[in-house]
Protein backbone atom coordinates (compact mmCIF):
# COMPACT_ATOMS: atom_id res chain seq x y z
CA UNK A 1 0.00 0.00 0.00
CA UNK A 2 1.27 3.42 -0.90
CA UNK A 3 -0.34 6.66 0.17
CA UNK A 4 -3.38 4.78 1.40
CA UNK A 5 -4.12 3.30 -2.02
CA UNK A 6 -4.29 -0.39 -2.53
CA UNK A 7 -2.20 -1.96 -5.24
CA UNK A 8 -3.95 -2.95 -8.44
CA UNK A 9 -4.85 -6.61 -8.63
CA UNK A 10 -2.27 -8.87 -10.21
CA UNK A 11 -3.48 -10.02 -13.60
CA UNK A 12 -4.17 -13.72 -13.93
CA UNK A 13 -1.47 -15.50 -15.89
CA UNK A 14 -2.02 -19.08 -16.89
CA UNK A 15 1.09 -21.11 -16.21
CA UNK A 16 1.81 -24.07 -18.37
CA UNK A 17 3.55 -27.09 -16.92
CA UNK A 18 5.62 -27.27 -20.11
CA UNK A 19 8.59 -24.94 -20.39
CA UNK A 20 10.75 -24.46 -23.47
CA UNK A 21 13.69 -26.86 -23.53
CA UNK A 22 17.31 -25.81 -23.39
CA UNK A 23 19.42 -25.99 -26.54
CA UNK A 24 20.83 -29.34 -25.43
CA UNK A 25 17.37 -30.74 -24.71
CA UNK A 26 16.11 -29.45 -28.06
CA UNK A 27 18.82 -31.35 -29.91
CA UNK A 28 18.05 -34.49 -27.92
CA UNK A 29 14.33 -34.15 -28.63
CA UNK A 30 14.94 -33.54 -32.34
CA UNK A 31 17.13 -36.61 -32.69
CA UNK A 32 15.17 -38.98 -30.44
CA UNK A 33 12.66 -41.46 -31.84
CA UNK A 34 9.27 -39.73 -31.70
CA UNK A 35 7.66 -42.59 -29.78
CA UNK A 36 10.03 -41.94 -26.85
CA UNK A 37 8.98 -38.30 -26.39
CA UNK A 38 6.36 -36.98 -24.02
CA UNK A 39 3.32 -35.43 -25.67
CA UNK A 40 4.36 -31.78 -25.17
CA UNK A 41 7.93 -32.48 -26.23
CA UNK A 42 6.66 -34.20 -29.39
CA UNK A 43 4.53 -31.12 -30.13
CA UNK A 44 7.61 -28.94 -29.73
CA UNK A 45 9.55 -31.13 -32.17
CA UNK A 46 6.68 -31.06 -34.66
CA UNK A 47 6.53 -27.26 -34.46
CA UNK A 48 10.29 -26.83 -34.93
CA UNK A 49 10.36 -29.28 -37.84
CA UNK A 50 7.41 -27.53 -39.49
CA UNK A 51 9.01 -24.11 -39.00
CA UNK A 52 12.40 -25.10 -40.40
CA UNK A 53 12.89 -27.78 -43.04
CA UNK A 54 16.66 -27.31 -42.70
CA UNK A 55 16.53 -28.19 -39.00
CA UNK A 56 14.28 -31.15 -39.78
CA UNK A 57 16.75 -32.39 -42.40
CA UNK A 58 19.71 -31.89 -40.05
CA UNK A 59 17.94 -33.83 -37.30
CA UNK A 60 17.12 -36.67 -39.71
CA UNK A 61 20.74 -36.83 -40.88
CA UNK A 62 22.03 -36.82 -37.31
CA UNK A 63 19.62 -39.58 -36.29
CA UNK A 64 20.59 -41.66 -39.30
CA UNK A 65 24.30 -41.13 -38.61
CA UNK A 66 23.76 -42.31 -35.03
CA UNK A 67 21.94 -45.38 -36.35
CA UNK A 68 24.89 -46.12 -38.64
CA UNK A 69 27.37 -45.83 -35.78
CA UNK A 70 25.34 -47.74 -33.20
CA UNK A 71 24.44 -50.45 -35.68
CA UNK A 72 28.01 -50.56 -37.03
CA UNK A 73 26.52 -50.40 -40.48
CA UNK A 74 29.40 -49.05 -42.58
CA UNK A 75 27.66 -50.08 -45.80
CA UNK A 76 25.12 -47.27 -45.26
CA UNK A 77 27.75 -44.58 -44.71
CA UNK A 78 28.37 -43.75 -48.39
CA UNK A 79 24.65 -43.28 -49.02
CA UNK A 80 24.34 -41.14 -45.88
CA UNK A 81 27.33 -39.02 -46.92
CA UNK A 82 25.86 -38.49 -50.41
CA UNK A 83 22.62 -37.36 -48.79
CA UNK A 84 24.54 -35.01 -46.48
CA UNK A 85 26.52 -33.50 -49.35
CA UNK A 86 23.31 -32.90 -51.29
CA UNK A 87 21.50 -31.36 -48.35
CA UNK A 88 20.77 -27.78 -47.37
CA UNK A 89 23.45 -28.20 -44.70
CA UNK A 90 26.07 -28.66 -47.42
CA UNK A 91 24.88 -25.52 -49.20
CA UNK A 92 25.19 -23.60 -45.91
CA UNK A 93 28.71 -24.96 -45.56
CA UNK A 94 29.57 -23.86 -49.11
CA UNK A 95 28.12 -20.39 -48.51
CA UNK A 96 30.23 -20.00 -45.38
CA UNK A 97 33.42 -21.06 -47.17
CA UNK A 98 34.00 -23.93 -44.73
CA UNK A 99 35.45 -27.16 -45.99
CA UNK A 100 34.86 -30.78 -45.17
CA UNK A 101 37.60 -33.35 -44.88
CA UNK A 102 37.89 -34.96 -48.31
CA UNK A 103 36.39 -38.43 -48.40
CA UNK A 104 36.61 -40.91 -51.23
CA UNK A 105 34.07 -43.77 -51.02
CA UNK A 106 35.52 -47.26 -51.46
Amino acid sequence: MRDGLSQPPTPFVAHSRWKPPSSRQSVRFLTAPSETLRKNDARFVDAVRAASPVIAEAADLARRFDDILVGRNAAEFDQWLAQLLGSAIASLREASGATLIPYAPH
